[in-house]
């Protein structure tokens, strides 16, 4: 029924799209896998409220990645506010963007008086964990927030929450008895953790001293305990026990 669904341009530009992406078919026709792909590439776009632009921007992923017409070609009654009869485009490797945060939809608007803060919210670091049995991204951009989202539909699950004054430069997810823990390096020599679930912001569990960043954090069990080592431009590494915030070498 769905395949059937998704050749009508109507119902694709009319259906929620975070709830379409999670139910799309994963083999099917030669049509139906061109029209999924193309789906997938223009995801991000479908935010947009307006019909007739969300299928400007399908007809547009489908003609620079697929290049042959496909179903959505059809005359329709909507009015698109733009129309691509043609490209010459490098295609690109099939994927979808989960997230876009909301700042670079500004930069292709309002381009020269938005660049800044756009660089301001880019992100920086990202890992794919588990929240129970729901499959997130967790993202730090360079003003030094957080977020959490579901893989699925790049639904926000938390609201953002501020780890650093600088950007994260590396994220590391683990679960400690059933609790999603998330460690992040920052520009600002601060190694934060953060535990969605608790309600509690992030907080500091080593603060690097004289200015210098942290570049990176890895997370793993030893004897029994979840211990972080992490390093930064002190060339310097260092072990610290996660659950108790003890630096140990």
């Amino acid at each position: 029924m769905l395949r059937d669904l998704l050749s009508d341009p109507l119902f694709v530009v009319a259906a929620d799209r975070q709830h379409l992406i999670r139910e799309l078919p994963t083999a099917g026709t030669d049509e139906v896998s061109r029209i999924v792909g193309v789906y997938r590439l223009a995801y991000h776009h479908l935010a947009e409220t307006d019909p007739g632009l969300r299928l400007s921007y399908l007809e547009l992923a489908g003609r620079t990645n697929v290049g042959a017409p496909t179903a959505w070609d059809a005359t329709t009654s909507l009015a698109e506010p733009w129309r691509i009869k043609w490209a010459n485009w490098r295609r690109e490797t099939p994927h979808w963007a989960i997230v876009v945060q909301q700042s670079s939809r500004e930069v292709h608007r309002y381009f020269s008086s938005r660049l800044q803060h756009a660089t301001q919210r880019a992100i920086s670091a990202a890992v794919i964990t588990k929240l129970g049995n729901v499959l997130v991204v967790v993202s730090g951009s360079v003003d030094g927030t957080l977020k959490l989202w579901r893989l699925s539909d790049g639904a926000l699950l938390f609201p953002e929450v501020v780890a650093h004054e600088g950007g994260a430069n590396q994220i590391v997810a683990i679960t400690i008895d059933e609790r999603l823990v998330i460690l992040s390096a920052g520009q600002d020599g601060v190694l934060a953790v953060w535990e969605p679930l608790s309600g509690s912001p992030p907080r500091a569990l080593f603060r690097q001293r004289g200015g210098y960043y942290l570049r990176g954090v890895s997370a793993n069990q030893i004897a029994g305990r979840w211990k972080a080592v992490f390093a930064g431009e002190e060339s310097v590494v260092r072990l610290l026990d996660i659950e108790t915030g003890t630096v140990e070498t």
